[in-house]
């Protein structure tokens, strides 16, 4: 990323120059400039999707703060974020889970809810422990009557980062309509996982 903003910025100064004598080399550099400047955008997107959560004890509710934002911004539905007490998670390990598994609910909501509106949040358990929810105003899950289905992929995959990091996830229908996913990470789990880590 830096490398494509220093050559931004050397195409830029060119640009100028050459806009005094030049046009048609200045239009071109001009073309060139704006494809670096979004090519900047798409490295820091990637980057921050291999890495959405920063190394601070505060990274989790920053990440989920700028996701709801993002999905405000993308998909013009009301997303909001909400975390009455802060809550630090000095394992980034355990914050990374968490992060992935709001993810895939707020696509799930999305793509198979059709949700309109998404709530996610996040609060303590207990002295250290953490619960993080996404609810929706989807349609919801499929009910018994419509057929025993096998769980999703999406289901699947936020099961078993619940289960590295010692946690729990569970469905639950919303009154009025829609679905709750609620992730539980009770304080022993993250207690001993903290203390593993510093052995």
């Amino acid at each position: 990323c830096q490398q494509l903003t220093g050559i931004a910025f050397l195409v830029q100064a060119l640009q100028q120059k050459l806009a005094i004598n030049a046009e048609t080399e200045a239009a071109r550099a001009r073309q060139i400039s704006g494809l670096l400047k979004e090519a900047v955008a798409q490295a820091r997107n990637l980057s921050h999707g291999l890495y959405p959560v920063d190394p601070q004890p505060d990274g989790l509710m920053v990440g989920l703060r700028e996701m709801a934002a993002n999905i405000r911004a993308i998909f013009n539905i009301d997303c909001a974020f909400g975390c009455p007490k802060p809550v630090m998670i000095p394992d980034n390990s355990v914050a990374t889970h968490l992060y992935r598994i709001a993810q895939e609910a707020v696509q799930n909501a999305i793509r198979h809810g059709k949700a309109s509106r998404i709530t996610i949040e996040l609060a303590g358990l207990g002295p250290n422990g953490v619960r993080l929810s996404v609810a929706d105003n989807g349609v919801g899950f499929a009910t018994a009557s419509e057929g025993d289905r096998k769980p999703g992929m999406g289901m699947r995959t936020m099961t078993h980062r619940a289960q590295v990091i010692g946690a729990t996830v569970a469905i639950r229908p919303q009154a009025g309509g829609g679905t709750r996913i609620v992730c539980e990470l009770p304080a022993a789990k993250m207690t001993t996982r903290s203390n593993a880590r510093k052995k």
